[in-house]
């Protein structure tokens, strides 16, 4: 049932096992009760006595459940490497082509609808005086906050746009920065 080895899911699992029987003896025990006239069996006290050493003893056989499977999950994410970054960014290359998502090419011109303008100013409700533009990479562009200060988004394949994380896309982020430094207004 358990893994030997897991000694603390072994001795929940005998507490429990301990509980389970300590009721229904304590309940055998107690429940007879000699009243003068002779042994008087009071099911009350029975089922009260059993009960709670059942109930104690289940949870206790739970705890001792819960604790083999985190031992499990431990063992098998210890068993797992790391993985590099490299083989990080060919798992989402892998992924986005399963997903009919190809990676990013430059495109030329290309302009921003009405409603992904719309999307973009909602994502930046609080903020004031954005500009958004467009790069030369299709479905990505730039919304300038300050001067200086830019987000880039992506528009994913039903029209919405998300800021970028620092490591998703990383080589066109790059060339990105790079083409708005170049082509600053």
């Amino acid at each position: 049932m358990f893994n030997k080895e897991n000694k603390i899911a072994v001795l929940l699992t005998i507490i429990g096992w301990i509980e389970i029987v300590g009721g229904l003896v304590c309940g055998i025990n107690f429940s007879s009760i000699d009243n003068g006239f002779g042994e008087e069996f009071i099911l009350s006290i029975f089922l009260m006595w059993t009960s709670a050493g059942i109930i104690s003893g289940v949870l206790f056989l739970a705890l001792a459940e819960i604790v083999e499977f985190l031992n499990n999950i431990r063992d098998s994410l210890r068993d797992k490497k790391p993985i590099t970054e490299h083989e990080f960014r060919d798992q989402n290359k892998d992924q986005a082509s399963n997903n009919l998502k190809e990676y990013p090419t430059k495109t030329g011109e290309w302009s921003i609808t009405e409603k992904q303008q719309q999307a973009i100013y909602k994502l930046y409700s609080g903020k004031h005086n954005i500009k958004v533009i467009s790069t030369p990479y299709r479905n990505f562009c730039i919304v300038e906050i300050e001067r200086d200060k830019i987000d880039i988004i992506e528009f994913n394949q039903n029209g919405f746009p998300y800021i970028l994380a620092d490591f998703h896309w990383k080589e066109i982020q790059k060339e990105i920065k790079q083409w708005y430094k170049e082509h600053k207004c």
